[in-house]
């Protein structure tokens, strides 16, 4: 039997930063009090024949942190993707008879989809981010948090702790069809992770949702292989420090004058790279050759 693992995220840096970044409305003690994340990451790796990871630079880290125990050509990358959208339905009139329905059609929608648990989500970032864009840029600005209904509470304290009104926010917790409306019926996406070599090895399944909906998305460089795949094709300007609110405002000035035909460019730039119908061929292949090795015809 050979053994493909698949790894979404490193461990290791991650309990680095969740330990000097602990959550004010939330404990951590029950995922940083387990096992060594050394010994259980090497024990992964010394037992099975092919590595997936989500990113090139997570790889890199496995490569360096375990040479002896394996190959690198055993180190495969799979960032998370995203199903297959379906450019040519999109209709601008849609959009506006969705944006009518929920009560957006005069609003600037800032959208923040995610969990609050790990504090590498930087809501606070993500609320200082939308009031810049409201007092300089969008006054009818309007802040759609979609989070599971388990963050609710500590969402409302975020609110209050940076002096959000209740009437210029909407929290809900949305599921399957209705994420894709909320996203087509939004204006911006909030990305922003700080700069952490952790976040360089993740693979966030958000931007794929924001971008397969041609949402414009204000984000950092440290999102995976995603920030150095937008930089390349210049499909948004980048936040390049997180802390600095000019930056922050910078970007998203430009994003706020993107239109409907940049949306549908943004979109159809998913559907070219990062869907997973991109990444089928090369995922079959890996298969099949640990298929040889088991002398096992996987079809």
């Amino acid at each position: 039997m050979r053994l493909l693992y698949e790894l979404e995220g490193d461990v290791v840096s991650e309990v680095e930063f969740l330990r000097s970044n602990p959550n004010r409305y939330a404990s951590y003690d029950a995922i940083l009090s387990g096992n060594d994340e050394h010994a259980t990451q090497k024990c992964i790796i010394e037992n099975n024949d092919v590595l997936s990871v989500v990113s090139s630079h997570f790889k890199a880290i496995i490569v360096k942190r375990y040479s002896e125990d394996i190959k690198e050509n055993n180190i495969v990358v799979f960032p998370t993707c995203g199903k297959e959208v379906y450019v040519d339905e999109f209709d601008e009139s849609k959009r506006e008879y969705i944006r009518k329905k929920y009560g957006y059609a005069d609003k600037y929608v800032v959208n923040y989809t995610g969990n609050l648990f790990f504090t590498w989500a930087q809501f606070d970032r993500c609320l200082v981010a939308f009031k810049m864009i409201k007092e300089f840029l969008c006054v009818n600005a309007h802040f759609l948090a979609i989070v599971p209904l388990c963050d609710h509470e500590a969402a409302v304290r975020y609110f209050e702790d940076h002096s959000i009104d209740k009437s210029d926010y909407t929290l809900i917790e949305v599921k399957g069809d209705q994420l894709v409306e909320m996203l087509l019926a939004s204006d911006v996406g909030l990305l922003l992770r700080p700069n952490h070599v952790s976040m360089l090895c993740g693979s966030p399944g958000k931007f794929c949702d924001y971008v397969s909906s041609g949402l414009p998305v204000l984000m950092t460089e440290y999102v995976g292989d995603y920030s150095a795949m937008v930089a390349k094709d210049k499909l948004f300007p980048i936040v390049r420090d997180i802390s600095s609110d000019a930056e922050i405002l910078r970007c998203a000035s430009i994003l706020s004058k993107y239109e409907w035909h940049d949306r549908m460019m943004i979109a159809k730039w998913a559907q070219e790279n990062i869907l997973t119908n991109v990444y089928t061929h090369k995922y079959t292949t890996v298969l099949k050759g640990l298929g040889l090795l088991t002398n096992v015809d996987i079809r």
